[in-house]
Protein backbone atom coordinates (compact mmCIF):
# COMPACT_ATOMS: atom_id res chain seq x y z
CA UNK A 1 0.00 0.00 0.00
CA UNK A 2 2.81 2.41 0.89
CA UNK A 3 4.49 1.71 -2.45
CA UNK A 4 1.29 2.52 -4.33
CA UNK A 5 0.81 5.80 -2.44
CA UNK A 6 4.44 6.83 -3.00
CA UNK A 7 4.18 5.95 -6.69
CA UNK A 8 1.06 8.08 -7.08
CA UNK A 9 2.65 11.02 -5.22
CA UNK A 10 5.75 10.78 -7.38
CA UNK A 11 3.70 10.62 -10.59
CA UNK A 12 1.56 13.62 -9.61
CA UNK A 13 4.63 15.62 -8.62
CA UNK A 14 6.32 14.82 -11.93
CA UNK A 15 3.25 15.87 -13.91
CA UNK A 16 2.86 19.14 -11.95
CA UNK A 17 6.54 19.97 -12.46
CA UNK A 18 6.31 19.25 -16.18
CA UNK A 19 3.17 21.36 -16.60
CA UNK A 20 4.47 24.29 -14.55
CA UNK A 21 7.93 24.07 -16.10
CA UNK A 22 9.59 24.43 -12.67
CA UNK A 23 12.99 25.64 -13.76
CA UNK A 24 15.20 28.52 -12.82
CA UNK A 25 15.20 30.13 -16.23
CA UNK A 26 15.66 33.86 -16.11
CA UNK A 27 18.43 33.76 -13.52
CA UNK A 28 22.22 33.62 -13.76
CA UNK A 29 24.62 32.74 -10.96
CA UNK A 30 28.19 33.66 -10.04
CA UNK A 31 29.89 31.86 -7.16
CA UNK A 32 33.12 32.95 -5.51
CA UNK A 33 34.94 30.10 -3.80
CA UNK A 34 37.67 29.98 -1.17
CA UNK A 35 39.14 26.53 -1.70
CA UNK A 36 36.21 24.15 -1.35
CA UNK A 37 34.00 26.62 0.53
CA UNK A 38 31.44 28.94 -1.04
CA UNK A 39 32.30 32.49 0.00
CA UNK A 40 29.73 34.51 -1.96
CA UNK A 41 27.00 33.62 -4.43
CA UNK A 42 25.45 36.35 -6.61
CA UNK A 43 22.09 35.85 -8.33
CA UNK A 44 21.21 37.99 -11.34
CA UNK A 45 17.91 38.35 -13.21
CA UNK A 46 18.29 37.96 -16.96
CA UNK A 47 16.52 40.79 -18.78
CA UNK A 48 15.71 40.67 -22.50
CA UNK A 49 17.90 37.55 -22.81
CA UNK A 50 21.11 39.61 -22.72
CA UNK A 51 21.24 41.94 -19.69
CA UNK A 52 21.95 40.99 -16.08
CA UNK A 53 20.32 42.83 -13.19
CA UNK A 54 21.50 42.37 -9.59
CA UNK A 55 18.97 40.40 -7.59
CA UNK A 56 20.39 38.59 -4.52
CA UNK A 57 23.72 38.03 -2.83
CA UNK A 58 24.43 35.19 -0.42
CA UNK A 59 27.43 35.48 1.94
CA UNK A 60 28.54 32.45 3.94
CA UNK A 61 30.61 32.24 7.15
CA UNK A 62 32.15 29.04 8.48
CA UNK A 63 33.13 27.86 11.95
CA UNK A 64 36.48 26.26 12.89
CA UNK A 65 35.21 22.83 11.83
CA UNK A 66 34.25 24.01 8.34
CA UNK A 67 30.49 24.03 8.89
CA UNK A 68 28.33 26.94 7.76
CA UNK A 69 27.89 29.13 10.83
CA UNK A 70 25.84 31.88 9.18
CA UNK A 71 24.30 32.74 5.85
CA UNK A 72 23.54 36.34 4.97
CA UNK A 73 21.10 37.15 2.17
CA UNK A 74 21.07 40.62 0.62
CA UNK A 75 18.39 41.86 -1.76
CA UNK A 76 20.31 43.82 -4.37
CA UNK A 77 17.42 45.00 -6.55
CA UNK A 78 18.13 48.54 -5.40
CA UNK A 79 21.82 49.16 -4.92
CA UNK A 80 21.20 52.28 -2.77
CA UNK A 81 19.96 50.41 0.28
CA UNK A 82 20.27 46.62 0.14
CA UNK A 83 18.08 44.62 2.51
CA UNK A 84 20.11 42.14 4.55
CA UNK A 85 18.80 39.05 6.33
CA UNK A 86 21.06 36.78 8.38
CA UNK A 87 20.10 33.12 8.67
CA UNK A 88 21.67 31.07 11.45
CA UNK A 89 21.76 27.28 10.92
CA UNK A 90 19.77 25.13 13.31
CA UNK A 91 21.67 23.16 15.92
CA UNK A 92 18.63 21.04 16.87
CA UNK A 93 20.00 17.80 15.38
CA UNK A 94 23.47 18.09 16.90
Amino acid sequence: MKTLVLSVVFAVTSIVNAVNNNSLEGFAYNTRMDGDRVETKNVYKVKEDKYLQNHLQYNYAYDAEGRVSSKEVSLLATMRSPRVTTIMPSTAGL
